[in-house]
């Protein structure tokens, strides 16, 4: 007749090796199918599979045999997956985390395609009418506020902010049709 868990449990306690191999080949197919469906991660759940065979091994030593073991292994295996769950949210979630994983540095096609896109408004702008050039160079360009504008070009502050939003609204349609 096989030996009970808790038989097993004792016997790992004592430092036996044998009793350890018996509850881990017992355990290893059940524990680790449970945790891998729960966390859907084959990298992941070998790694609380064995962080859960470890706590065995650390509470061998005092265990007392309160509730089944196999109850208490799942449970175990249940809070690693669930504290698992949860730092990965939280870092899904955290922006500073996510941040630090994006490589800002521009990449050769980034380049290409910013020094294209720069050329492309660089001609756009040029083709607005006077009026409404001069009034986006020196608001976005040159970062006059709009009063400034109208002092420069000598008309209202209404009239600079029409011109800006019929400028605005002009390169928007064009890069739309460009399809930037």
């Amino acid at each position: 007749m096989a030996p009970s868990d808790e038989e097993l449990m004792q016997g790992v306690g004592q430092g036996s090796s044998g009793s350890f191999e018996a509850l881990y080949g017992r355990y290893r197919r059940r524990l680790y199918n449970f945790i891998l469906r729960y966390v859907q991660d084959e990298a992941l759940a070998e790694d609380l599979f064995q962080e859960a065979f470890l706590r065995l091994l650390r509470a061998a030593p005092r265990w007392r045999p309160r509730a089944r073991l196999s109850t208490w292994l799942y449970r175990v295996a249940l809070n690693l997956c669930i504290d698992s769950s949860r730092k990965r949210r939280e870092s899904d979630l955290d922006p500073a985390a996510a941040e630090a994983l994006v490589d800002r540095r521009p990449g050769p096609q980034d380049r290409l395609q910013a020094s294209e896109m720069a050329q492309w408004l660089k001609a756009e702008v040029a083709r607005l009418p006077a009026e409404q050039r001069a009034v986006l160079l020196l608001r976005v360009y040159e970062g006059l506020s709009e009063r400034e504008v109208a002092e420069v070009v000598g008309c209202p502050v209404g009239t600079v902010k029409s011109r800006l939003h019929y400028a605005l609204r002009r390169l928007r349609q064009r890069m739309a049709q460009a399809e930037w």
